[in-house]
């Protein structure tokens, strides 16, 4: 009988328990389509109780995103008439811009010909389909707010001070969209959180010209607020990447539209952080290593110890790794080696992350086993190439990990904090040792000049900081 706590839990024909829960079909379009979350939990009762409470948890959090994205859009489409959109009436403006118009005695002339007749004919003409009050002092109360915006601008011209936060999100998202469209979505759903909270602060029609330091501070505080963000408390770094995001979006902003905005962001305090970045991993132990290795060694699929074993003789980031295409292996050459390259659909951290690793012989063998067992498929890590592939090859690294260490700062990452070791062990150059990781060296003009290290050279290096050839 299968435990009552566990929802949407069930066994299938092979005796497998396994979550099974439908998706709502509005949210299927923000979850490539699928009708349902199904995945095995366990064999046994007991597995599949250990394991139910991540996996309902993963899943509800999928959900969730879906539904909040969701609830965005729909609060778009059903954004109050009265709202005015300054690009809208900028592109109505272009619109009659291109046309041609009869100012008189059914001439046709063009708006460049005669464009200050044709802007006060074109109000006029809009103005006829709406009656007017009576008297020196006549009104036009039924007007949508969009079209008198229109009307106003014919008249008096457009004013870039009036231009919305909600335009400059709107504009920002239409011009600096990510071209991979996974990394569009994530960015869409970030921008308009953000857009979100500012509304919430402001309403939507605040000018970006009208922001001050007192609405900066505003923003800042209620993104440290606990409440706001996932109905838990973020980190400063956290609020100032946030912060960051919405000063690019009122700066340019400002910059295309010509709006006389100081930015009332910058130089904001925020608390210290207790720790720094370096202090949230370390590297793993040694007897930690050895039975994290150990475990996955005696599993039957082997697709796991391939994976940790090039991230360890590598040094690479796990994305470089899961988004390898079989033709950015070349163990065919005199010094075998990996390219990590952007591509169409692959995006890396920087530009010094494009790089050749060399490899030694874990990593030469372990590519090796993976060229076997992929046979036709494109991807080096077929598993983790879809999409949130990286995402589920981290937490299958990390449930490893886990089962040897309870150590927080012990996680899949902390492999590169190994290699990173081992650079300075073996006293490798610190220009050489940030090639081989993919990390910038200097933001002077010395990390801009030269054609890089030979493979040669990384080769040699990289042999020293495995210990092998």
């Amino acid at each position: 009988m299968l435990n009552v706590a566990m929802k949407y839990v069930q066994i299938d024909r092979n005796g497998n328990y396994r979550y099974r829960r439908g998706i709502p079909l509005r949210c299927r379009p923000y979850l490539e389509g699928k009708r349902e979350f199904l995945k095995v939990i366990g064999t046994t009762e007991a597995d599949a109780v250990s394991a139910y409470e991540s996996v309902h948890r993963h899943f509800e959090e999928k959900l969730t995103a879906a539904k909040q994205y969701l609830e965005i859009r729909q609060g778009e489409d059903k954004a109050d008439d009265n709202r005015v959109s300054y690009l809208k009436t900028v592109e109505d403006l272009r619109a009659f811009n291109t046309d041609s118009f009869s100012l008189s005695e059914g001439k046709k002339e063009t708006w460049a010909e005669r464009e200050e007749e044709a802007r006060d004919a074109v109000a006029d003409d809009l103005l006829s389909n709406y009656p007017a009050g009576i008297g020196a002092g006549r009104q036009y109360d039924d007007i949508p707010a969009q079209k008198m915006a229109l009307i106003k601008s014919l008249y008096s011209g457009l004013d870039p001070a009036t231009l919305a936060i909600a335009d400059a999100f709107q504009f920002y998202l239409q011009n600096k969209a990510k071209p991979d469209p996974d990394a569009r979505y994530r960015q869409e759903v970030r921008f308009k959180r953000h857009l979100k909270l500012l509304e919430e602060c402001f309403g939507p029609n605040k000018a970006v010209a009208s922001l001050n330091r007192q609405d900066a501070r505003r923003v800042r505080d209620r993104l440290l607020d606990k409440n706001v963000t996932a109905q838990k408390k973020v980190t400063s770094a956290t609020v100032d990447r946030y912060l960051c995001d919405i000063k690019a979006v009122f700066a340019y902003a400002a910059l295309e539209h010509d709006i006389p905005y100081t930015n009332p962001f910058k130089a904001l305090d925020l608390p210290k952080q207790a720790t720094g970045d370096a202090d949230l991993r370390d590297p793993l132990p040694d007897e930690v290593m050895q039975a994290v290795e150990a475990d996955l060694a005696e599993r039957q699929d082997q697709i796991l110890l391939q994976l940790y074993t090039i991230l360890k003789f590598t040094g690479a980031r796990l994305g470089e790794i899961t988004g390898l295409l079989v033709g950015e292996t070349h163990l065919e050459a005199t010094i075998p080696y990996i390219e990590i390259k952007r591509r169409p659909g692959r995006s890396l951290k920087n530009v010094w992350s494009q790089r050749n690793i060399p490899l030694t012989g874990s990593a030469v063998a372990a590519v090796r086993a993976r060229l076997e067992a992929v046979q036709k498929d494109e991807y080096l890590f077929a598993k983790f190439a879809r999409k949130n592939g990286g995402t589920l090859a981290s937490a299958r690294l990390m449930k490893a990990i886990r089962k040897q260490t309870k150590d927080k700062k012990h996680v899949a990452h902390s492999l590169r904090h190994n290699f990173r070791d081992s650079i300075r062990a073996n006293h490798i150059p610190f220009e050489l040792g940030k090639a081989l990781e993919g990390r910038r060296y200097s933001s002077g003009e010395e990390a801009r000049y030269g054609g890089g290290f030979t493979i040669e050279a990384l080769y040699e290096a990289i042999s020293k900081v495995n210990g092998e050839a």
